[in-house]
């Protein structure tokens, strides 16, 4: 069982705030997409909760498309605390979660710590998309993006369609 995670967030180191969280279930040998999740976080629950923002991220955010921007500002907003029991209720036990685990994996951890939180899913289950892409020679830049960029939903199946292909290639 496999699912890609990925954050939008207001900052790019492990405490930053989380803005946005969106997970796929996929299968790694047909790219079929199982249940989703997109969850918009309140930015002010996280910075209430001792998660930081960065100036240099919030003025990228300022530069893209109005909407990815406002894909995270839309809608009902959860409290941090929410967001990540309702992720954890999405992982089902023993799921491999494929994300760039330099980056969202690190981040989701250290907000889960930080609200004294411990998730149900076990850490050593994350697969890092970049080493994938690394070995298998993947050019990311010639896949076409799916729905809105910089939405983690979107992201999400956006980055399937890539790690299939890898997967594929190394014969995994």
């Amino acid at each position: 069982m496999d699912i890609m995670l990925d954050l939008e967030t207001f900052g790019h180191t492990p405490g930053s705030v989380i803005v946005q969280i969106g997970a796929c279930y996929f299968n790694r040998n047909t790219g079929f997409i199982g249940d989703q999740i997109l969850m918009n976080v309140d930015a002010v629950d996280g910075i209430d909760h001792g998660m930081k923002i960065t100036a240099e991220t919030v003025y990228w955010w300022l530069q893209q498309r109005l909407d990815a921007r406002n894909s995270i500002i839309s809608g009902n907003k959860f409290s941090l605390p929410r967001a990540l029991m309702e992720f954890d209720e999405f992982v089902k036990e023993g799921a491999n979660i494929w994300s760039h685990s330099t980056f969202d994996m690190v981040i989701l951890m250290e907000n889960y710590r930080n609200l004294g939180i411990k998730p149900k899913f076990d850490y050593r289950n994350s697969c890092d998309i970049r080493t994938l892409v690394n070995l298998a020679n993947i050019d990311v830049d010639s896949y076409t993006d799916v729905g809105i960029k910089h939405n983690a939903l979107s992201d999400c199946l956006f980055q399937v369609k890539y790690v299939v292909d890898g997967l594929r290639r190394l014969g995994l």
